[in-house]
């Protein structure tokens, strides 16, 4: 299955984090900028500390990460009344807060011995960074987490292994991994690929779904204007323009106006069996928005038949189908459940009863006395 966005809005990161909130086979972004990660600023600052303990903001982003999960009081109550410029680390480990003091006090301890991927492993195994994580920032943040251990290694393979040139190189190069997304063979059977449009050329699935095909703005003029065989010029207002101007904002509006169709063509074409186009908000008529272009082409063609159903979520859904498309087709049956044994019990097997203990008969003790 694929899932095609316009753009890399706030759309394609609720997507994501959609599915696999609901635990379905999602290959993740095939484009992530891995310093943006929320997850991965916080294992950043918490490395940082962990190399300088005098880094004082570094501790203050750590110790509001949910890595240690203090709150803004705290950090507060820390930080104020600072007498003689002493560090931040100095007060935490005067502190009540031993898990935080614990926690960087055991990866100090590792910095002479451990790489930078064995200390991001430890802080996120041992000390449950992954699921501090996770159940803060939500599923997504799992791609961002896998994608820095695996430039750990990157790293380690590249130059001498220590934290601190490791946290160098990772704030020198803005790193931004991007995925090269292949057939579903390729990929695993049966998981879903969120892209956008452009990046899923020369791909095909079986079902295609484009989520944001809703009205959208007028394509924004360029400020300056290329003017072929002469020097730029400043677009102006539009009521102050020479016609030549005008003339050179009209025609690269035009040009925006056909990417986008192009687009539109790229995204109908991964279609193999099934075309899902939905919108959120205002659609338009006309060439307003795909979703309006979708609907009244699909309805100019012969052949097809357009059905109308209520949707569950509110608003219509229109149905269009070609061929012979049974009204409901019979759900496959599940496979019959071998009769196999039942182990119930055999993991922890009753304990067999006490043997009855038999009192023998002393001979010094029978008769009388």
């Amino acid at each position: 299955m694929l899932i095609l966005v316009q753009r890399r809005s706030d759309l394609f990161a609720e997507v994501i984090g959609a599915l696999k909130a609901a635990r379905l086979p999602v290959a993740g972004a095939d484009r992530l900028k891995l310093a943006a990660e929320l997850a991965v600023m916080d294992i950043r600052s918490t490395l940082a500390v962990v190399a300088t303990p005098e880094d004082d903001l570094a501790l203050a982003e750590a110790l509001r990460s949910p890595l240690f999960g203090l709150s803004e009081d705290d950090l507060y109550r820390l930080a104020v009344g600072r007498e003689g410029k002493a560090y931040l680390w100095q007060r935490l480990r005067e502190s009540d807060h031993r898990q935080a003091v614990e926690i960087l006090s055991d990866l100090m301890g590792q910095t002479g011995f451990m790489r930078p991927y064995d200390m991001i492993s430890r802080l996120l195994i041992r000390h449950n960074g992954r699921e501090k994580l996770i159940a803060r920032l939500g599923p997504e943040a799992e791609d961002g987490i896998d994608e820095l251990l695996s430039q750990a290694l990157v790293y380690e393979g590249s130059d001498v292994p220590s934290l601190t040139g490791f946290l160098v190189w990772l704030e020198g190069d803005e790193v931004e991994v991007r995925r090269q997304a292949g057939s579903a063979s390729e990929e695993g059977e049966g998981l879903i690929r969120v892209m956008t449009v452009h990046g899923s050329k020369g791909l095909e699935s079986p079902i295609v779904i484009m989520p944001d095909a809703a009205k959208r703005r007028a394509p924004r003029e360029a400020q300056i204007m290329r003017v072929p065989g002469a020097a730029p010029v400043w677009r102006g207002r539009k009521d102050e323009r020479p016609a030549d101007i005008a003339t050179l904002a009209a025609e690269q509006t035009e040009r925006q106006i056909l990417e986008r169709k192009r687009l539109l063509y790229v995204g109908l074409t991964r279609a193999e069996t099934w075309l899902i186009v939905a919108a959120a908000g205002e659609v338009g008529l006309g060439e307003d928005s795909w979703h309006a272009q979708v609907g009244d082409g699909l309805a100019r063609l012969e052949g097809m038949v357009e059905s109308r159903h209520k949707a569950p979520f509110g608003g219509e859904i229109r149905r269009f189908s070609h061929g012979d498309w049974p009204e409901s087709a019979p759900r496959p049956r599940r496979a019959k459940r071998s009769s196999l044994p039942s182990l119930t019990g055999c993991a922890n097997p009753p304990r067999p009863a006490a043997a009855r203990r038999v009192r023998w008969l002393r001979p010094r003790l029978a008769g009388p006395r």
